[in-house]
Formats: structure tokens, sequence, C-alpha cells
């Protein structure tokens, strides 16, 4: 049997977070749920705390809108959020997040998941010669 692409998300992250808290939140607890749409939700707490959300999207649920009502929540309640998209919706991802930038809010992490469930951390936007980049930036700047 297979695992479904999202789960193996789930699964690849989860051991990507254990790491990163490992030194600060050791006790930590880290729990995934997935709706009936097939996104998922990371959830970490560190005794009756929630430290932590980051939220696994498909292609659909990507798309609706109410889902960054729940990153705003995140957010003002000073928990670390992550988001992770389907490769094609990496970059809209990054620069709708931005929109929290405006308000103080971005402490957020953006990744991209491909086909094979592999994880790539997406950075600001920016040029990078290629001409796909959304941004122009001064040389040197970033």
């Amino acid at each position: 049997m297979t695992i479904p692409l999202v789960d193996k998300v789930v699964e690849t992250r989860i051991g990507m977070i254990r790491n990163e808290l490992s030194e600060f939140f050791p006790e930590a607890s880290i729990e995934a749920t997935t709706d009936k749409d097939g996104r998922a939700v990371i959830r970490m707490t560190q005794e009756r705390w929630v430290i932590g959300m980051e939220f696994v999207e498909t292609d659909s649920s990507w798309n609706d809108p109410k889902r960054f009502r729940d990153y705003y929540i995140a957010l003002v309640n000073k928990c670390r959020l992550g988001v992770i998209v389907p490769k094609d919706n990496a970059m809209s991802a990054r620069l709708k997040l931005l929109e929290f930038n405006q308000r103080w809010l971005f402490y957020y992490q953006v990744f991209s998941y491909d086909d094979d469930g592999n994880l790539r951390k997406i950075g600001r936007p920016h040029d990078d010669g290629t001409k796909q980049g959304p941004v122009t930036t001064l040389p040197g700047y970033l």
C-alpha cells in the first residue's frame, strides 16, 4: 500500500519539526490530523500550550480563502506557523503570506512539496537572473 502524498509530507515534516524543536522544547508533542478535504494540520504543544501549527495544503484546499483566517489565528496567538503547499502554488503562497508582514506578523515559514513528497523551504522572492522571480532587487541586496 502506498502512503497518500499529504501523509508522506506530514511524516517528513514532523521529523524536521522534531529536530527544530529539540533544543528549546525537548518535551514538545506533535500530532497531525487530516480533514475531509485532505488538508493536514500539524499541531505542536508543550504541556498544555500550543507552540506551533503547520498546515499541509492540497491544490484544492489552498484555494479556500478561509485558510488565511486559520493562519492569522495562529500568528496572533504567538504560535509558529508553517504553510506547506504543492510546488505549483509555492510562490503565490509566499507572496500572499507577505500580507501578514503589514501587521508585524512575520514569524512563519513556507514550504512546497513535489509529487514525490520532497519538501523545499521557500524564501523571500527575488530575481535570480532567470526572470522567473516576481520581485527585482538591488544588486547585492539579497
